[in-house]
């Protein structure tokens, strides 16, 4: 199942017979797949973490849904290489986040 809060998108996807929710991902919307669908083995959430408006209550979900021996993957631009690329064009108004790495 998918969440995807565009319309057009989700209309496409909905068009080919495949189960997706028109909305945001919340913790309020993973209590609700829960108790529809049971526990997620598997969450995947590829380019969005940079345009979540609510981290807290993104990663709330998360862990609200995936079961005990699920996996949580999620898929990011790395700071160091937008940095070293010059990959300017990645860096723009839309992105409330960006990641990288530190060392302790």
């Amino acid at each position: 199942m998918g969440i995807e809060p565009a319309v057009a998108i989700s209309q496409k996807v909905a068009a080919k017979g495949l189960d997706v929710k028109n909305t945001f991902f919340t913790e309020e919307l993973a209590r609700q797949i829960k108790e529809e669908y049971g526990p997620a083995k598997l969450i995947s959430a590829n380019n969005v973490m940079a345009n979540v408006e609510d981290m807290i209550d993104f990663v709330k979900g998360v862990s609200v849904l995936l079961d005990d021996d699920g996996v949580f993957i999620f898929e990011s631009g790395y700071m160091v290489d937008t940095l070293k690329g010059v990959v300017i064009d990645n860096v723009y108004h839309e992105h409330l986040c960006y990641f990288r790495l530190n060392r302790l």
